[in-house]
């Protein structure tokens, strides 16, 4: 067995863009349970002095980038600064619990020298007006690449009866792709196998797998005991970044695909990856197009043949009209009594958590002052973040339990916004350090105040408006 979790084998790496909030409730998490556990950053947002001392006071090892260029190129820039056997790669998104282990992995990855990638399992946080509950989430994936035909398939491993391995008496399945969440073998990452820079987002983590099942040497595997949480904050500038689409053209020209069939979510054809169409579209154009045309036929210039069978084409730019229906991928079993159910072992079936909170320590609120950083300007499109410093004299970084944080945001003499909370979940809000507040601002070119208010237990401990902030012109231009 590997020695336990420590600077001596496994570190982490994660690349963040914009999200300041999200970085340190990963951050804060690994060292509220690995203390001791190398962290390496690839920020390619704008450097600030906050978050600067926030990373040298978590003993963070940080390479900053320029400004998006892309998850592929951070993520390279942080693995080449790895020193250490294995790495844990995670989003900044993601963040441990009580659960979160990795003996599992680095058990299989001394054991088993072929095994390059350990993927783990994550829970969804969701939060509605009922409270907050956990989901399963699976993206535990087979490819089936045919080049020649121009056609990739990805196959969800719960398509398929569970077929477990065992080493070191700790039970695991293989496939080809695992989630963000995995333990990696740091010698397997070289000129070959990493992250293509030319991928901002989107595209970029199928590239790798398929990459990796192409041109690699090491296994892929998937083992369920390795847990962590994973949370989406409301931020929709960023969303907007997200989820940019010309990755998915990219990776379909790279590995000459003409369509790529995602089993559970769609089909993205090339030229027209805006969106997923539903499995419906191909039996619609297949089967119910008419007249059925068995001759080949010549395409005018700047249009797609949709169809060989129906004839179908469109301009090359066009957009598929959504059908009226979708099919439902999946498998059905009828038992003996008569009644049907979905096919799979249990292990694949969605499961609830329940997070035990640990407790923090009690404090004496009149000893706590608070410092809030207001930015002087925004930009429409751009998120904008303030930071608060609690002052704990000689108490070092300490978790304030039950510090809720909350912020207003006022236009001339209305507020637009009132008390809206300003932590994500799983952000808490530690002593003697920066906390990131990424507000979200109406999309209202106007000069404004922030009202930054923070509350205890029911108790209003705090609060402080901005200066005026003034709008201005947006500075870069991501594509």
């Amino acid at each position: 067995m590997p020695a336990p979790v420590g600077a001596q084998n496994l570190a982490m790496v994660f690349a963040t863009f914009r999200r300041p909030h999200t970085a340190q409730r990963l951050v804060n998490s690994v060292r509220e349970y690995f203390p001791d556990m190398p962290i390496y950053v690839a920020d390619q947002s704008e450097p600030t002095e906050e978050m600067r001392d926030y990373y040298a006071r978590q003993n963070c090892e940080v390479v900053w980038m320029e400004v998006d260029v892309g998850v592929c190129a951070s993520r390279n820039a942080a693995v080449d600064l790895v020193k250490e056997p294995y790495f844990l790669l995670c989003d900044d998104d993601f963040f441990f619990g009580p659960e979160t282990t990795f003996d599992a992995a680095l058990a299989l990855l001394e054991d088993q020298r072929d095994i390059g990638v350990v993927g783990g399992r994550l829970f969804d946080v969701h939060e509605n007006e009922s409270g907050t509950n956990t989901e399963n989430r699976f993206w535990e994936l087979f490819f089936s690449y045919d080049q020649a035909k121009g056609k990739l398939v990805t196959i969800p491993v719960h398509y398929f009866a569970p077929d477990p391995k065992y080493a070191q008496g700790i039970e695991y399945f293989e496939c080809d792709a695992v989630m963000n969440f995995a333990v990696f073998r740091r010698d397997m990452i070289d000129d070959q196998i990493r992250w293509d820079p030319q991928f901002k987002s989107n595209g970029e983590h199928e590239d790798f797998y398929l990459n990796l099942k192409v041109n690699g040497d090491y296994r892929v595997v998937y083992s369920p005991g390795i847990v962590a949480y994973h949370h989406h904050p409301l931020q929709p500038n960023y969303q907007k970044l997200r989820f940019r689409n010309h990755g998915w053209q990219k990776f379909l020209d790279k590995w000459k695909l003409r369509q790529f069939l995602e089993l559970d979510q769609g089909i993205r054809v090339t030229n027209m990856v805006q969106d997923l169409m539903p499995y419906a579209t191909g039996y619609q154009e297949f089967y119910e197009g008419t007249p059925l045309e068995t001759r080949k036929q010549n395409t005018a210039a700047g249009c797609l043949r949709l169809s060989n069978v129906t004839g179908r084409i469109l301009p090359a730019k066009s957009r598929i009209d959504t059908p009226a229906w979708t099919s439902v991928a999946g498998r059905l079993e009828i038992g003996l009594d008569g009644k049907g159910g979905c096919s799979g072992g249990s292990w694949q079936k969605p499961s609830a958590k329940t997070r035990t909170e640990p407790k923090g320590a009690i404090l004496d609120t009149q000893a706590l002052g608070f410092e809030v950083r207001y930015p002087e300007s925004y930009e429409i499109g751009v998120d904008t973040v303030c930071y608060l410093w609690p002052r704990l004299e000689e108490a070092g970084i300490q978790d304030l339990t039950g510090v809720e944080l909350y912020y207003s945001v006022v236009i001339g003499f209305d507020y637009v916004v009132w008390l809206k909370p300003a932590l994500p979940h799983g952000q808490k809000v530690f002593s003697n350090q920066w906390n990131a507040l990424v507000i979200n601002l109406p999309p209202m070119k106007q000069d404004l105040h922030i009202e930054v208010v923070v509350v205890k237990d029911g108790t209003h401990l705090f609060s402080t408006v901005s200066p005026e902030i003034s709008c201005t012109k947006a500075t870069h231009r991501l594509l």
